[in-house]
């Protein structure tokens, strides 16, 4: 008996750094809706801009803010509604204090779940005698805005 693979049940592309020469061929793909489902890393995070995508699903939590913020834009482009699913485990709990932030600077709800995961790692960090440092992103550490970014979340906020 032979069991049909992913790509004859879904039809799908897959997105990633190692691929640059079949990056455009994959993106005209995508815009002209021959395929429903994108599998990609966070290359596809910044400058992807399909109006149609109605949902990111974050298999690895992004590790801060700005990739958060830029991976779940994807989605609900040009007025669109959309969704952004992110699995984070209890060892990523570092990581859930900036997806709390970007829920509440979007006006989203955020699960109380996430909320427990969060106060679980500030108690454990504190009890370490370690600081907890929130909303800092990557600012001063290497990451940067490009000024279009800057600009937009001056508008927004």
């Amino acid at each position: 008996m032979r069991y049909p693979d992913a790509q004859e049940i879904w039809n799908f592309v897959h997105l990633h750094y190692n691929r640059k020469p079949d990056r455009i061929l994959l993106l005209r793909t995508i815009q002209n809706r021959r395929v429903k489902l994108l599998i990609a890393t966070s290359v596809a995070a910044r400058g992807l801009d399909v109006k149609h995508l109605i949902l990111v699903i974050n298999y690895d939590c992004p590790n801060h803010y700005e990739d958060y913020v830029h991976r779940c834009g994807r989605t609900g482009r040009a007025g669109n509604k959309g969704f952004a699913w992110t699995f984070i485990t209890e060892d990523q709990g570092r990581y859930a204090g900036d997806i709390i932030r970007a829920l509440e600077l979007s006006g989203a709800q955020v699960p109380e779940d996430l909320r427990n995961l969060w106060n679980m790692y500030k108690t454990g960090q504190e009890a370490e005698g370690k600081r907890v440092h929130t909303g800092g992103g990557f600012s001063g550490k290497g990451y940067k805005f490009d000024e279009q970014e800057a600009a937009a979340v001056k508008e927004r906020y």
